[in-house]
């Protein structure tokens, strides 16, 4: 039997792919899992649609309503439609957060995606994608915040089962996401409604995951401050940036130290999202329970 020495192990060449390589093998398996999960959940869609469909055509058989030449017309929800969603619409909010929180599921982060990460979400994918999604965000103290429209998105999914944020027990602050019974079904139109949005919002996923609320919280609301300096014609230093998020913000921000806030700036470069000026202004003070 041929044995293999310590001295001949150690003599042993073995490849490892660079880093960059090993990345783009771990993008493309992530992509896959992702194609996997979406083929899955339109399968079990179909299983799902071809059960309804015998079980009408039962009920209408029963009913009488069945004729030699009655044709059978399938039935829809007057709350979902087969066409893409617009970018202003609820269901296309609901979609970018189903998809966040899948992406956020799938790395072992879902407990972190709640009510803030959500809407942090929703404003620098409005940003950076540069689209409309019909949200008016104000300067809030949880970073910028357009709480109404959120809402209308989340009742939309409630109505639709396809989940919702329910509140933590109490003594716990925050927001929990919530599966509905038909959360996979919708989260496989998701994956194709955001497709031509998946660069900004895999962006945006990848910035805020490993950040607890608070990091995210900051960061989003550098990225606004910073933009709106833009917006105005500056061309802010790191000092401007920290007083326009910290201390032009909300009261709320100047418990944090200007150190917190410079490195959310840091963190935005490293990520390569540092503003251009394009996108919302986000004006106004209001405060809403996150």
């Amino acid at each position: 039997m041929l044995n293999l020495s310590n001295k001949a192990l150690s003599n042993l060449e073995i490849s490892i792919p660079c880093l960059a390589e090993q990345n783009r093998i771990l993008d493309q398996l992530s992509e896959l899992n992702e194609q996997c999960v979406a083929v899955q959940s339109i399968y079990q869609q179909k299983l799902t649609a071809l059960a309804e469909l015998k079980q009408s055509l039962l009920q209408k058989a029963f009913s009488g309503e069945l004729t030699a030449g009655n044709n059978v017309v399938p039935i829809t929800s007057a709350k979902e439609s087969s066409a893409p969603p617009t970018t202003d619409s609820p269901a296309f909010a609901a979609h970018i957060m189903a998809v966040a929180y899948h992406w956020h599921e799938s790395q072992g982060k879902n407990k972190t995606f709640g009510h803030v990460k959500a809407q942090k979400t929703l404003h620098l994918v409005e940003a950076l994608a540069q689209i409309d999604l019909g949200r008016a965000p104000i300067k809030d103290a949880a970073g910028p915040n357009d709480f109404a429209h959120m809402r209308t998105a989340e009742k939309w999914a409630r109505e639709n089962d396809y989940y919702d944020f329910v509140q933590r027990p109490e003594g716990k602050r925050g927001y929990d996401f919530v599966k509905g019974k038909r959360y996979s079904e919708w989260l496989a139109r998701a994956l194709g409604a955001v497709e031509p949005y998946k660069s900004a919002l895999d962006r945006v996923v990848r910035l805020l995951m490993p950040l607890d609320t608070q990091k995210a919280e900051l960061v989003a609301t550098v990225y606004a401050a910073w933009n709106n300096l833009l917006l105005d014609g500056h061309k802010p230093t790191e000092a401007d940036i920290v007083h326009e998020a910290r201390d032009n913000w909300h009261p709320d921000k100047q418990q944090y130290t200007r150190q917190q806030f410079r490195e959310a700036i840091d963190r935005l470069r490293s990520h390569g999202m540092v503003p251009t000026g394009a996108g919302k202004r986000v004006t106004g003070q209001e405060s809403f329970e996150l």
